[in-house]
Order: structure tokens, then C-alpha cells, then sequence
């Protein structure tokens, strides 16, 4: 569409010529002059940037929780095992409680042909009831008591201990070391002695270690003469009997009635020996012998017996 001022512009444009018109700046025909040139667009804007949501903390399985105490378990050694629960069943704790039950004689083997006649001649001079009377060898208590007091004896030791009687030794061993820190001395009393007897019997069944030690010198005989027998003739009847060598009494407290007989195992006298309290010191053997006390003491402590 023309208007008069585009008309205008269009003749004076034709009587100049095109050319020069362009070269003063003049803007070609068809632009309105009127209200100028057109602003320039404003670039369009940037979208904002997305913001993504932070994941959220994932829970960790219950299976890894639980993997750390069965890990840390099968890390123990079965020795270490093994006493963990003779601890708890002697002491009492986690899965176990404290008894002062004795070990049934079950557990133990039947006689030699010498230790029937050992027993069989104690009945006759004990006035004992054969049949009320019960008797067998190497009770796990006695491969326990073995390898405690070997490793009592400063001939041989903790370290011999483990090194001579292999799975049975270690056993004993670690045994020894728990109890030594929990009573947190190092000179046991003889009550605390007999805590490592039992430890270390419990320990012995709970590894089938049993049946792997024995006395090389001596054979052990477990004797329950009955309920209702005559102790103090038992025990002279002992004393009297030079095949046996050794007489320890039973454990005090509980209802323990057997007492532990040695004899040589190759067949010498042992000499007699009179009945006495685990662990007994001479000096309190002889002390009691010269009061005329009611219990029977040894004549001396046995001397300290070394492995071969």
C-alpha cells in the first residue's frame, strides 16, 4: 500500500539515480521511515537447569549384620571352641551351667586283669559289698588330672605339656591360661586346681580328645565302694595293700564317692599309700599324721612325675 510519503520518496529516488541514493545511506523503498528501524528480538531464555532429587539411603541387608559374629566364630580355632563351652559348663555363663556333679563312671574302661585283683583284694580286707562297689581305669578326670599336674610339675611344664600330648595338650593348655587369667594369680590354690581339672575334662569330651592320654608309669583306677561303706577301713585297707602307689581322696563337696588309685604298670610293689585330699602339701600330710587327726593323711605328697 502507498502513501504519499513513499510516493514521494520513490520519484526523488528515480530523478537521483539508485546509486548514489544508496551511497548517502538512504534506505530502499518500502521501509517506513516514520517510526524508525525495528528493535532487535532479545534472545530467548535459558531454561533453568533440572535439579535431580538425591537418592536415598539404601539399608544394609541384615545378612552383612550377621555376617561379622559368624565370621568372627569361625575364626576361633576348635581348640579355642572347645574350651569356650567347657568353660560355660563348668563355671556356668552362655550355654551352660555351673555344676559340682562327678562324672559318672560310665565314661571310663573296664579293668585290666591286675587292677581286678587290686580291687578285689580291697574288698576282701574293706568288708566292701562286690556288688554295691563300682570300679573302672581312665576316666577323662583322670587324663585330665594327668596333664594338669604335668603341667604343674617344673620338670615338664605348659609348653612340654603341649608339645608331647598333641590335641589333648593344647586343651590342657588353653585351658590353664583361661582360668590362670580369670582367678588373675599365678600360684593356684588347690581348690582352684581342681577348677582346671574339671575345665580341662570337660574340655577333653567336648574335643574328643578323650582315651589319647595315659600315665606311662601308672595305671588309674576309679573306685566307688558304695554309700554305705566304711571309709576310714577302706582307706586302712588301702594303706595296707602294697601293690598300690598312690590314693587320692574325692572331691570335696557334691556327692563324689570315688576315689583314684594308682598302681605301677609294670607290676612293682608301689609301696602303700595312704589316702589324702588333691593337691595335699607334705608338710600338711605330715602335720596331720603327727595330731592323730581324724582324717588319714598321706605320708608324703607323690613327687612330681615327668613324661618319658
Amino acid at each position: 500500500m502507498r502513501t504519499p510519503t513513499t510516493t514521494t520518496l520513490a520519484l526523488v529516488l528515480s530523478l537521483c539515480g539508485a546509486p548514489a541514493v544508496l551511497a548517502q545511506g538512504i534506505i530502499p523503498i518500502g521501509l517506513e521511515l516514520r517510526d524508525g528501524a525495528p528493535p532487535p528480538a532479545r534472545p530467548a531464555p535459558k531454561p533453568a537447569p533440572r535439579v535431580e532429587p538425591a537418592p536415598a539411603p539404601r539399608a544394609e541387608a541384615p545378612a552383612r549384620a550377621e555376617a561379622a559374629p559368624r565370621a568372627q566364630a569361625a575364626a576361633r580355632s576348635p581348640v579355642e571352641q572347645a574350651v569356650d563351652e567347657a568353660m560355660a559348663r563348668v563355671l556356668g555363663g552362655p550355654g551352660g551351667a555351673s555344676t559340682d556333679e562327678p562324672t559318672a563312671l560310665a565314661d571310663g574302661t573296664p579293668l585290666s586283669r591286675r587292677a581286678q585283683q587290686v580291687v578285689d583284694a580291697l574288698g576282701r580286707a574293706a568288708g566292701l559289698d562286690r556288688g554295691a562297689m563300682a570300679s573302672v581305669t581312665d576316666r577323662p578326670r583322670d587324663q585330665a588330672r594327668f596333664l594338669v599336674e604335668q603341667m604343674f610339675d617344673p620338670a615338664v611344664g605348659e609348653a612340654r605339656v603341649t608339645a608331647l600330648y598333641g590335641l589333648p595338650g593344647s586343651l590342657a593348655a588353653e585351658s590353664y591360661r583361661r582360668l590362670r587369667d580369670r582367678f588373675q594369680v599365678l600360684d593356684l590354690s588347690p581348690a582352684q586346681r581342681e577348677t582346671v581339672v574339671a575345665v580341662v575334662e570337660a574340655a577333653l569330651v567336648i574335643g574328643e580328645a578323650i582315651g589319647q592320654v595315659q600315665d606311662p608309669a601308672r595305671e588309674w583306677i576309679d573306685i566307688d565302694p558304695g554309700a554305705r561303706a566304711d571309709r576310714d577301713r577302706f582307706e586302712r585297707a588301702v594303706a595296707g595293700d602294697p601293690a598300690i602307689a598312690r590314693c587320692l581322696r574325692p572331691s570335696p563337696g557334691g556327692n563324689d564317692r570315688v576315689y583314684l588309685i594308682e598302681i605301677p604298670r609294670d607290676g612293682t610293689p608301689g609301696g602303700g599309700a595312704r589316702c589324702h585330699a588333691a593337691w595335699a602339701a607334705p608338710v600338711e600330710a605330715a602335720a596331720m599324721a603327727d595330731s592323730g587327726g581324724s582324717e588319714v593323711p598321706a605320708r608324703s605328697a607323690p613327687p612330681p612325675r615327668t613324661s618319658p
